[in-house]
C-alpha cells in the first residue's frame, strides 16, 4: 500500500493514474496541509464573525448572489446547494475517473484556499481510503464552466446519500455507511460550493485520456517503424536535412525515433522501382509529429489543471488577516479546447 500525504505538490500525470487506477493508494493529511486548511477555516470564522458579506458563505449562490443570508440559514444553505445540484443521470463513469476525481478534490481543498473544515477533508480522505468512490453522471454538467453536477453527486455521497461504487459494486451510500459505521458528514458554512465548484471531473477524465494516448503512441512508432521493414522503404524520408527546413518539435522529434529504431535494419531500402515511397511512410513525421505535438501540449494543459485550485470564491491571509476573492478558477475553458 502506498501512502501519499496531501496536499500533494506538482503531481504528474503518471503518478494520478497510478492513484486512479491501482485503488491501493492511501492518503494522510501533512502537517503543512493540517495549518493551511486550519487558515481557511478561520478566514470563514473571521468572515462571519466581522459580518462581511462573501459570496456563498452568508449569500445565496448564482442570481441570488445579492441576497444575503440571516445566521440560521447558513447551514441550511450547504445542504441546499449540494440537493439542488445533484440532478445528474446515468450513464455514470468509470471508477478510475471517480477516484480520480475524489483525490483531485481532496488535494485541491488540501492547500487550504477553500476554506474547508478539517474535519470534512478528513471524511473525504475516509472515503478515499475505503474506496467509496462516488457515482458520478456523465450528463446534466454545466461543460466547461465547472463541474458542478456531478461534484454535487460527490457531495451527496458525504452527507450518506445517492449511491456508490463499493468492493466492485453500486451500492447505497447509506448501506455503505451503516455498514462501515461511517457518520454523515454535516456541512459548515462555504464547504458545500467548495466541493462543488471546480473541474476536478474534466482533469480527471483529461489526464487518463492524455496519459492513455502517450501511451499508444508509444505503441505507434513502434508499429510505423515495423512499416518501413514490411515495405522494404527507403529511410531518406526521415534524413534530419529535410526536417531541419519545416521544424515542428513533433516533426523532428518523431522522425529522431523511426531513425533510432530503424538505425539497424536490414529490410528497409530494397530495391524498388518507386522514385517515392507511398504517403503512410514518407509523411509519417510529419504525421505523428502533430499529433505527437498535441498529445504533449494537451497533458502539459491536464497537468497544470491536476495542480491547480479551481474553487471560487478563494481565501488568502497575509500577516494574521484574511481577504475572500471572487473570481473564475472553475472554469475548464483550457481543458476543454486541449480535450
Amino acid at each position: 500500500m502506498k501512502i501519499y500525504r496531501v496536499p500533494i505538490p506538482n503531481i504528474s500525470i503518471k503518478d494520478f493514474a497510478l492513484v486512479a487506477r491501482s485503488g491501493r493508494v492511501h492518503l494522510r493529511i501533512s502537517e503543512y496541509g493540517e495549518r493551511s486548511i486550519q487558515r481557511g477555516e478561520e478566514a470563514v470564522k473571521s468572515i462571519l464573525r466581522d459580518r462581511k458579506v462573501v459570496y456563498g458563505v452568508n449569500t445565496g449562490i448564482g442570481d441570488l448572489c445579492d441576497v444575503i443570508l440571516p445566521r440560521k440559514d447558513i447551514f441550511k444553505l450547504q445542504e441546499n446547494i449540494i440537493a439542488s445540484h445533484a440532478c445528474g443521470s446515468a450513464p455514470y463513469f468509470e471508477p478510475e475517473t471517480a477516484r480520480g476525481a475524489l483525490f483531485l478534490t481532496i488535494n485541491s481543498l488540501a492547500k487550504g484556499f477553500s476554506g474547508m473544515t478539517l474535519a470534512t477533508i478528513k471524511k473525504l480522505i475516509a472515503l478515499f481510503n475505503a474506496d467509496i468512490l462516488p457515482l458520478l453522471p456523465k450528463q446534466g454538467s454545466l461543460g466547461a464552466s465547472g463541474d458542478l453536477i456531478p461534484l454535487a453527486h460527490l457531495g451527496l455521497l458525504l452527507l450518506g446519500r445517492g449511491s456508490a461504487h463499493y468492493r466492485g459494486k453500486i451500492k447505497s451510500a447509506a448501506n455503505i455507511f451503516h455498514e462501515l459505521r461511517i457518520s454523515p458528514a454535516i456541512f459548515q458554512p462555504k464547504e458545500a460550493l467548495a466541493l462543488i465548484n471546480g473541474t476536478q471531473v474534466t482533469a480527471s477524465q483529461a489526464a487518463l485520456v492524455a496519459g492513455g494516448a502517450k501511451n499508444l503512441l508509444r505503441s505507434s512508432f513502434g508499429a510505423t517503424a515495423l512499416l518501413f521493414e514490411l515495405a522494404g522503404a527507403s529511410k531518406k524520408c526521415l534524413d534530419p536535412d529535410i526536417h531541419s527546413l519545416k521544424p515542428h518539435y513533433g516533426q523532428k522529434v518523431v522522425a529522431g525515433i523511426l531513425r533510432r529504431l530503424l538505425y539497424s535494419s536490414r529490410l528497409c531500402g530494397r530495391p524498388d522501382k518507386k522514385v517515392q515511397q507511398a504517403y503512410v511512410i514518407r509523411c509519417a513525421p510529419q504525421i505523428d509529429g502533430a499529433i505527437f505535438e498535441t498529445i504533449i501540449n494537451s497533458g502539459k494543459v491536464a497537468e497544470t489543471e491536476l495542480n491547480s485550485v479551481s474553487d471560487n470564491p478563494l481565501f488568502f491571509s497575509k500577516s494574521g488577516r484574511f481577504k475572500a476573492v471572487s473570481g473564475g478558477n472553475f472554469h475548464a475553458q483550457a481543458i476543454a479546447f486541449s480535450l
